[in-house]
């Protein structure tokens, strides 16, 4: 009685407190909810029905059976590495405006950490890019260039991110169209964005993702054949596909597939809305507008039309979100329950001490300083901040807060065969051809 009078005494106090534990246990995501906000705002729920969740194509991605594909080699020859057959390391596609730049910092990340003997390549006195490293890929190379299809699968890690469509779509429509060419956010500036996207020759994501040829019908309205089969097509072609909106899920499954420290997958988001770019369109800072949208144009992405000439894209995201549900039940309950209260820990820590130090290759007043950033950042505007990220790892490390396994030459394929020098600046010229920034 003494037990229950006390519990109606204090039960405002108590109701606080289970209020302040479900807020640090489920809000607290690192960066992701605040710098990736804008990348998610425009996206449809997630959530399926018990018929369609059973009838959409999917599959639990499994756990990497082979030695870590680590295959040494210098910036010349790591990418791009070869196609096909010679395709070699960690391949990530990198999709425009699905939190791309941030994806390619951690895909260095992995590549570099998970190097022999890495320091020892490093260079610029002990700071900036590493030019020798695991084999990886990092820009924007569409598959069907890379010939992925005939890739050996022991030797390679394919993986990429996939975001709801009317949230890519917008994104990359303020990116490119109204922040770097100037035009007016309005329904006119979108409906000829969309003339220039939807063709015979382009369809966004999906041409970036799709890892075989498909037909488009004669107008680029939509795309021939059966979506379901298109979709499980892709999703049996790749190692791993994340979801942006469960972006820091999506980085934990990804690492307990790939057996990595969780070290590896820790970031600063590279592009946030209101800031600026990397500084490399026309050597310049173009501040990115934040996506504000008529009600004209929300009338358009929410028309038949616009979902018929999305149906499988949107059949996709809708895969891979419930493939990363079964993922996870694959990997474990309590086992991923764990590495992503670790990841959100060591997060919120970046964030605290890193977030305010990361130089990017546009300061926040628009003034390009390329020259400081090329020592604080991997590539561009990708894994800016990881000195700072690495010490305090290091920190958390030492103190016995997080557990690093040191990997070994007999870990991985180091040492292995990479494509000669003309052959990777063969390849680089023609993704520079085909490719989009």
């Amino acid at each position: 009685m003494q037990f229950i009078s006390t519990i109606r005494k204090n039960g405002n106090l108590l109701i606080v407190l289970i209020i302040f534990v479900i807020g640090v246990q489920y809000s607290n995501i690192g960066l992701t909810q605040e710098a990736l906000k804008t990348e998610i705002e425009h996206s449809d729920p997630l959530e399926l029905d018990a018929t369609d969740s059973n009838a959409i194509p999917q599959r639990a991605f499994q756990k990497w059976e082979y030695p870590f594909p680590c295959f040494i080699g210098d910036e010349d020859s790591v990418n791009p590495n070869g196609a096909g057959e010679k395709l070699r390391g960690l391949i990530y596609i990198k999709v425009p405006k699905t939190a791309g730049s941030t994806l390619s910092g951690i895909n260095l990340r992995i590549a570099i950490e998970n190097t022999p003997n890495k320091t020892a390549s490093l260079t610029n006195g002990g700071e900036g890019f590493y030019r020798v490293r695991c084999a990886e890929t990092h820009r924007h190379i569409r598959p069907r260039i890379l010939d992925v299809s005939n890739r050996n699968k022991k030797y390679t890690f394919l993986w990429t991110f996939v975001r709801n469509p009317t949230s890519q779509f917008l994104s990359q429509f303020f990116h490119f169209s109204v922040s770097r060419k100037g035009r007016s956010p309005n329904h006119e500036s979108l409906m000829h964005y969309v003339g220039t996207q939807f063709t015979t020759t382009n369809y966004p994501q999906l041409n970036f993702i799709n890892t075989r040829k498909f037909k488009k019908s004669k107008d680029g309205m939509s795309i021939d054949g059966d979506a379901n089969q298109i979709v499980q097509t892709i999703l049996n072609d790749y190692d791993f596909i994340g979801v942006t909106e469960r972006f820091d899920e999506s980085l934990v499954a990804l690492r307990l597939l790939l057996g990595l420290n969780a070290g590896d997958i820790l970031y600063l988001p590279s592009k946030v809305g209101g800031e600026y770019d990397d500084g490399a369109y026309e050597h310049k800072c173009v501040r990115i507008m934040p996506k504000v949208t008529t009600r004209s144009m929300d009338k358009y992405l929410s028309s038949a039309e616009w979902y018929n000439r999305n149906e499988i894209t949107f059949l996709l995201h809708k895969a891979a979100n419930k493939s990363l549900d079964l993922t996870i039940q694959n990997i474990g309950q309590d086992e991923f329950n764990e590495a992503l209260a670790e990841h959100k820990y060591l997060m919120s820590l970046i964030n605290d001490r890193c977030a305010s130090k990361a130089i990017f290759p546009c300061s926040k007043d628009g003034k390009r300083q390329v020259n400081k950033s090329e020592h604080d950042c991997y590539f561009w505007d990708s894994g800016c901040g990881y000195p700072c990220i690495n010490q305090v790892y290091a920190e958390q490390v030492k103190a016995a807060k997080t557990q690093h396994i040191v990997k070994s030459v007999h870990d991985s394929f180091e040492g292995g065969d990479c494509p000669s020098k003309r052959e990777s600046l063969k390849m680089r010229k023609e993704s520079r051809g085909r490719g989009q920034n």
